[in-house]
């Protein structure tokens, strides 16, 4: 018979709840391997973004916004978003996309607070702090440069409310710009008035003499107005309503803009053969003094078939009179242009009173090539209107005077004749190599 006795349990005893524990015990495991996949996550989301922050910083301190002044005196975004460090980046680029915007937006927001200044007013700030940006001393960001700057928007202010509200904003660049970045800042804000300027004188057929910026301006297509997002301001565009105003004012600009491209057109094969003839009158005076042409020895008397003094002093004049006309040959007023025709040269005057002269009338003549050149490229943006071409050729000849171009043409041991037949002391020509050296810094122009 089959033995029922019960065998006593020699194992681990049978718990009916361990299998509940045991399966919250793997859950509890899986809920911290979670939340440790979370934190790790978090984590690097914080190291990334830490690593963004100081990539931007480190941007932000070896950027130097000088370098990319658009030709509206804005920030050129698009020159920033070109630049290798921009591309350099890796994390920061939305960050930096973010602070271009926001730049932008608060200068165009300044900007076209200028609109409510009358062109007298807005001609007199821009004149004004295009003299500054200039000045050595703003150049140079001295205190003596910020105390011009604060005194020059103290007496503007002067003017209307108007004025001492564009005053107050603007002036506050001696507050905010960054040691050694007065020149700069102050130069935006020509650029800027100048634009404002510019875009009137497209819409109205009389010129406007800005005075105003020198800026190599590339062509436009259309007017400057706030980026997505930007602050309030009034748009610089017609709106619906004035359609018909602006279209013809339109009509005029584009006929000004004509007009004023025909004008350079029309001196640049006199202008190409000015400079060979000044040339030729420098030779000429000065074979003439040293008795080269009596002695035979002068290179350019044989060349011309001149055989004495008498003739040589015939074709001088002759010279003289073909070039005379290219002193007054450019748009806008020059001092120096009145004192040259005053005391031009004949075949008596000193040597160095001519070359004086055949300085300034050959950098007339470089100078007129480069509007030949900034036309070249308006009339390729748009062959048939060259539209915004007069206000560029404006900026262009009423900031530039013709003996930079001509200065920028001569090589270094040609300069310190140059400096002592055109000013008066040392300082006067430290200046000038100054604004030209700083106007250089700014713009492309002289590359035309």
């Amino acid at each position: 018979m089959p033995d029922f006795t019960p065998v006593a349990n020699t194992g681990t005893p049978i718990d009916p709840q361990g299998g509940l524990r045991s399966l919250s015990s793997i859950m509890g495991i899986a809920g911290q391997a979670k939340q440790l996949q979370i934190q790790s996550q978090e984590l690097q989301q914080q190291q990334l973004k830490t690593k963004a922050q100081t990539e931007y910083s480190d941007f932000l301190s070896s950027f130097d916004p000088s370098k990319y002044i658009g030709a509206d005196g804005t920030l050129d975004a698009n020159g920033v978003r070109t630049s290798s460090e921009y591309k350099g980046l890796s994390l920061a680029k939305p960050l930096v996309d973010q602070y271009i915007q926001q730049v932008q937006s608060g200068q165009l927001q300044n900007k076209q607070l200028l609109q409510t200044l009358d062109n007298d007013t807005l001609n007199q700030m821009t004149r004004g702090v295009g003299a500054l940006a200039g000045d050595p001393d703003v150049v140079k960001d001295t205190p003596e440069g910020r105390q011009k700057v604060t005194d020059f928007y103290r007496a503007f202010a002067q003017q209307s409310p108007e004025a001492a509200r564009i005053s107050g904003l603007y002036g506050g660049v001696v507050r905010h710009a960054k040691q050694g970045d007065l020149g700069d800042a102050v130069y935006a804000q020509q650029l800027m008035g100048a634009d404002v300027l510019g875009q009137r004188t497209q819409q109205q057929p009389q010129p406007v003499q800005t005075g105003a910026g020198l800026v190599n301006r590339q062509p436009r297509t259309g007017e400057i107005s706030a980026p997505p997002g930007g602050g309030p301001g009034t748009p610089l565009n017609p709106t619906p309503p004035q359609v018909a105003g602006a279209t013809a004012r339109e009509t005029g600009g584009a006929g000004a803009d004509r007009t004023r491209a025909n004008e350079v057109g029309d001196v640049q094969q006199q202008s190409s053969a000015a400079l060979e003839l000044t040339k030729q009158i420098d030779r000429l005076r000065d074979d003439i003094d040293s008795g080269a042409i009596a002695k035979g020895t002068s290179e350019i008397a044989n060349k011309l078939g001149i055989s004495s003094v008498n003739e040589a002093r015939s074709q001088l004049l002759k010279d003289l009179g073909q070039v005379k006309g290219l002193a007054i040959a450019r748009s806008g007023s020059d001092a120096r242009a009145a004192t040259v025709l005053e005391g031009y040269p004949t075949d008596t005057t000193p040597a160095n009173t001519t070359h004086a002269a055949m300085d300034y009338i050959r950098g007339t003549a470089r100078q007129n090539l480069a509007r030949g050149a900034l036309l070249s490229q308006y009339q390729k943006a748009d062959p048939q209107g060259v539209r915004g071409f007069q206000a560029a050729d404006n900026i262009l000849t009423n900031q530039t005077d013709p003996l930079m171009h001509e200065f920028l043409s001569l090589p270094q041991d040609k300069r310190a004749g140059f400096y002592k037949r055109n000013f008066g002391n040392a300082q006067e020509a430290q200046d000038f190599k100054d604004k030209v050296t700083a106007l250089q810094k700014h713009t492309s122009i002289f590359s035309q």
